[in-house]
């Protein structure tokens, strides 16, 4: 059994940016700013109200910013917290096409991957965790299992627990202020992205599926 977790494009990410992002007062509220982004569904499963503690924990921070892309079920009260604590720091576009967001992507900081507090949640594979590194974008979890090892272990990210709010903006914090620590981290994603190259996996599906290959248990790494 060959497991192939997902895959990062780095080419999609190239030919995204080709062209400029089209919403200028989106990229006038990011100008200057350190932009952790979350591209993706807002449902109960994915807990991205997580944001709005974060951005209101972080709202004496001039420099760093929260954007969420996306639709879901949470969005319409997130929005709502976000009005009724007045927080200028966090904001909530409609969704986007993929070249869009990869777009808007590459010109944050880091990405973020959000889950409620329950463990089965910590296995996924979402297709933004791969996008993040395709971008060469840092990547901090609020949950732990293999993409915090993953992360930790190459140097481009980190998982936190859920509960533990403060270590996870400390970390953010942490890249927006030393951009020596910056560069390495979005050094490692690039790096990362490698490991899970969109041609090097379908190769490697491909020898498989045409019997070029012995059947044992197999990650790629």
């Amino acid at each position: 059994m060959t497991v192939a977790e997902n895959f990062a494009n780095p080419l999609l990410v190239q030919e995204s940016n080709e062209a400029c992002v089209e919403d200028e007062s989106l990229m006038h509220w990011m100008r200057d700013k350190f932009v952790v982004v979350h591209p993706g569904t807002m449902g109960l499963v994915n807990g991205v109200d997580y944001l709005v503690a974060c951005a209101e924990k972080l709202k004496d921070n001039d420099l760093i910013h929260f954007l969420l892309i996306g639709e879901g079920s949470e969005k319409e009260n997130m929005q709502a917290q976000i009005k009724e604590k007045q927080l200028i720091n966090i904001r909530i576009l409609d969704a986007k096409s993929k070249t869009e967001t990869l777009q808007i992507a590459s010109q944050c900081q880091m990405g973020t991957m959000l889950v409620k507090n329950e463990r089965i949640l910590w296995d996924n594979s979402a297709n933004k965790f791969f996008d993040f590194l395709a971008c060469g974008l840092p990547i901090v979890l609020n949950y732990q299992g293999w993409q915090k090892q993953v992360l930790e272990e190459s140097g481009a990210g980190k998982g936190f627990a859920h509960e533990d709010v403060d270590a996870y903006c400390t970390y953010i914090e942490h890249l927006a202020t030393d951009q020596h620590s910056w560069e390495r981290a979005s050094q490692a994603s690039k790096q990362l992205a490698k490991k899970y190259d969109v041609g090097r996996i379908a190769n490697r599906i491909w020898r498989v599926i045409t019997n070029r290959r012995n059947s044992y248990v197999e990650t790629l790494d």
